[in-house]
């Protein structure tokens, strides 16, 4: 197949976590033998020049405003960016029209088999608007941050735009934000029409073997705890924006420590919180900054739970299933999760693995550090079912489930597993 991927976030340079998932799903149907083209809007730190070719993929940057002038995308990520400047919805016409243009030039330049638009605003209406337009079929691989985005929008414009993108066939990472999206478009039983096919995820072996030279030492490796066998390892990995929660897990941590339970906590990832995150931390919280390859692997195999102590922003906005958490469960850290509707399918012992507030949080931590120290074969034993539940989703399996489904998409994307 010949695929022109329309997109909002993609990375910009080695090392970029913005859109990596995308760039990930791209790779993994490059690796298949098909085409694919990506268009991204252009935003701060894409280095000058033409399309190049990273893992197989063509990537665009397209231009829509003066360089000064692009912060609409990246960063903290587009919601927040409106959020904080509200100013930057005057860039959202011309960056459409520069975004429809380039695609059209694209597809008369080479034609497609598939247009897909990742996330549902602004990629989504983007793909099924040039599906219009030249014919080309067009799909949709929907993720939280576009639904959201419509929610916020005056009910009769997020009504038809929802009603654009179900026209077609359409993916969502959860249950909860398949049947949301239904609800804007004012049909809540189309939900069933709606594939939910999370993003997919590497072996940490794979990570290795597509890591690029990054072998620097971990940021304040001095810190970074040193605990007995008998202590719990606790790590988050993910952007440090609020959606997050850090701040959440480093409240926790702290409590407990207080309270003389042995737990240790390592915070993977970068972003604009940091400075502010570091200055709440203390002994037994270490910031590793951005790891990948080689040490991204070597984090994930070192560490027993998988905090992702994500909150409901302004507006009930919430993540979908991040990449992070199947990363972490696929080397078998148990995950404890917060605000993340939807998740309990993809954990062995949700009753607890997922809680909504810091006291949750707290009391699941507890239990995991108990089984640890008191009951190593039950704790063995979630590991192992925590692999196991996100197995399905290892992209040298996934991809060719997403490939039969981009042929066909009437194709039923999980005929062959029993209640998914």
């Amino acid at each position: 197949m010949n695929l022109l991927v329309v997109t909002s976030s993609y990375p910009r340079f080695e090392g970029d976590g913005a859109g990596a998932f995308v760039a990930r799903w791209c790779e993994s149907l490059a690796a298949r033998g098909h085409r694919v083209r990506v268009l991204c809007f252009r935003g701060e730190g894409v280095p000058p020049g033409p399309a190049r070719e990273v893992g197989g993929v063509r990537v665009h940057f397209v231009p829509y405003a003066p360089r000064a002038w692009e912060r609409l995308f990246f960063g903290a990520g587009g919601p927040e960016n409106l959020e904080k400047s509200p100013a930057l919805a005057a860039l959202m016409v011309p960056a459409l029209g520069a975004m429809l243009a380039a695609g059209l030039q694209e597809l008369r330049t080479e034609r497609a088999d598939r247009i897909v638009g990742h996330w549902v605003l602004p990629g989504g209406l983007l793909a099924r608007m040039l599906g219009r337009i030249t014919g080309v079929p067009s799909v949709v691989v929907g993720h939280s941050g576009g639904v959201h985005a419509l929610g916020r929008l005056p009910p009769k414009l997020a009504r038809a735009l929802a009603g654009e993108v179900l026209v077609g066939a359409v993916t969502m990472s959860s249950e909860v934000l398949a049947r949301r999206l239904c609800e804007l478009a004012g049909d809540p039983l189309q939900a069933g029409s709606v594939v939910v096919a999370p993003m997919g995820y590497d072996a940490p072996d794979l990570q290795v073997q597509r890591a690029h030279g990054d072998e620097s030492k971990v940021d304040n490796e001095r810190n970074a705890p040193s605990p007995s066998p008998a202590t719990l390892r606790v790590g988050f990995m993910g952007r440090l924006v609020p959606i997050k929660g850090v701040d959440r897990a480093i409240a926790v941590v702290r409590e407990l420590r207080s309270a003389g339970v042995e737990v240790v906590l390592q915070i993977a990832g970068d972003g604009p919180e940091r400075r502010g995150l570091e200055a709440r931390g203390g002994e037994g919280i270490a910031f590793l900054g951005h790891v990948s390859g080689a040490r991204k692997s070597a984090f994930l195999k070192g560490i027993d739970v998988f905090l992702l102590p994500s909150r409901r922003l302004n507006g009930g906005r919430h993540e979908g299933l991040p990449v992070s958490l199947l990363e972490a469960a696929g080397v078998g850290a148990v995950p404890v999760v917060g605000e993340v509707p939807g998740v309990g399918r993809w954990l062995e012992e949700p009753a607890w693995q997922v809680a909504s507030t810091d006291a949750g949080l707290r009391a699941a931590l507890q239990l995991a550090a108990r089984l640890k120290a008191e009951d190593s074969p039950r704790f063995e034993a979630l590991r192992q079912a925590s692999r196991q539940r996100v197995g399905a989703l290892r992209w040298s399996e996934y991809g060719a489930r997403w490939e039969r489904w981009l042929e066909d998409p009437q194709h039923p994307f999980w005929e062959d597993e029993p209640g998914m």
